[in-house]
């Protein structure tokens, strides 16, 4: 029993030390994709987003977005909670990557003559893109991304392409880089 509780401890002091905490906000603009196209032409968002980056390679995080559609009939409003990992193909100060965020989507329509309709599906949101030195802070990147989002699964929801403009900041806990 000693040996696994030794072992347990070497292996998280380990995973640690190549590791930092992150967090991170986007502005994002939507470009609605078939069907979804007759329910807005565009709309508009933001995220928050926390996560931990695993030896400057593989970052996994939760994300919160909002998005919305000012429509003439009534008021269309979608949020995601998603969890997203993303590869980053180079280290230093431009950092491009992959990832793929997977999580429940909550679509919410409101008007003036019927009741407010909710209805929540799991979706996804594959992307690519890059962290840039801010050239602020030692440890600020700008986050670009471009990313096709899909609300429902079955093919009936919310298609769209999102670009997504924002700051991230990674907290390293590594003696002298904090």
């Amino acid at each position: 029993m000693k040996k696994i509780l030794f072992l347990s401890a070497f292996l998280c002091v380990q995973i640690f030390v190549h590791a930092q905490f992150n967090v991170g906000g986007n502005a994002i603009l939507q470009f609605p994709q078939g069907d979804f196209k007759n329910i807005s032409k565009f709309g508009y968002g933001g995220n928050a987003s926390v996560g931990y980056t695993f030896d400057q390679r593989i970052d996994l995080s939760f994300v919160y977005t909002n998005y919305w559609y000012g429509e003439s009939i009534g008021e269309f409003k979608l949020n995601s909670k998603t969890v997203e990992a993303k590869f980053f193909f180079l280290n230093g100060i431009t950092r491009p990557y992959i990832g793929c965020g997977v999580g429940l989507f909550t679509e919410i329509f409101e008007g003036d003559s019927f009741p407010r309709q909710t209805e929540n599906n799991w979706g996804v949101e594959p992307k690519i893109g890059a962290l840039f030195d801010s050239k602020v802070l030692k440890k600020l990147f700008i986050d670009a991304s471009l990313s096709w989002l899909r609300d429902d699964l079955t093919g009936r929801g919310p298609n769209a392409i999102n670009l997504s403009v924002g700051l991230k900041y990674m907290i390293d806990f590594k003696k002298g880089n904090m």
